[in-house]
């Protein structure tokens, strides 16, 4: 194998985690290509909050600003709603989400890796 100068990829994204430890080694092409699906996920997941975004967004402008207190309340207000979804319905959109996506990127239906690279090292 030849030397390959590897990158530093936090599992636990820092800007939301804060420090940690969890962390893996990957060649730049790897890191990136697990960014992409870092989005992805990210993109999936956050689909089900848009009433977060547009209360966030509706509240601002109308107040010309937002406070803590109307933070917390329009977030509780989006995972009240997400909870009380039907759960075969939320996992069959979010299924539905994924697949969306994936097939964006014109990955394949075969039973395989997305992408794959030999020089993974894993350092926790």
């Amino acid at each position: 194998m030849k030397n390959v100068i590897l990158t530093r990829h936090h599992v636990l994204k820092l800007i939301v985690f804060g420090s940690n430890e969890k962390r893996v080694y990957l060649c730049e092409e790897c890191h990136k290509e697990l960014e992409k699906y870092v989005t992805i996920m990210e993109n999936i997941i956050l689909r089900e909050f848009r009433a977060c975004y547009e209360g966030l967004s509706d509240t601002f402008i109308n107040n010309g600003g937002i406070d803590e207190e109307a933070l917390l309340r329009i977030t509780l207000k989006g995972f009240r709603k997400v909870k009380t979804k039907n759960r075969l319905d939320l996992e069959k959109r979010i299924c539905s989400n994924a697949v969306s996506l994936l097939e964006k990127k014109k990955i394949n239906g075969q039973n395989k890796p997305l992408f794959s690279c030999p020089n993974l090292q894993n350092k926790v």
